[in-house]
């Protein structure tokens, strides 16, 4: 993906079976604000950017990597994507687990220099 004019906050949650009560929020990573270019996940991935008929980005794709699913995400709104995983319990036995991604794209002249100028 060439060089994006967004840059992308981003945070999620995971949530894990726990006996008896269904699934747990488990933690997950604080919200941040990165390039999009820097979105580094083994479960979610920028598959692309969104045109407009004059040629301008208006937006980016996102590909859920687990399966498949792909989800557009325009300025202005916050976008869920659930990661439905595997992953090994504490007692070495597979398990089903959701990640909660939550996805804003934001242009670059509306991020804080201070964040721009970490880059």
């Amino acid at each position: 993906m060439a060089q994006s004019r967004f840059y992308l906050r981003i945070s999620n949650r995971t949530f894990e079976h726990f006996g008896g009560h269904g699934y747990v929020d488990a933690g997950g990573a604080p919200e941040e604000i990165i390039p999009l270019r820097k979105l580094w996940s083994l479960h979610l991935s920028v598959e692309d950017s969104i045109f407009n008929e004059n040629g301008e980005e208006i937006g980016v794709r996102f590909k859920n990597r687990e399966s498949g699913e792909l989800h557009d995400v325009f300025p202005g709104e916050v976008c869920n994507i659930n990661v439905w995983t595997t992953a090994v319990d504490d007692d070495g036995c597979p398990e089903d687990i959701c990640i909660s991604f939550y996805l804003e794209i934001i242009p670059a002249e509306l991020v804080p220099e201070e964040i721009r100028s970490k880059e």
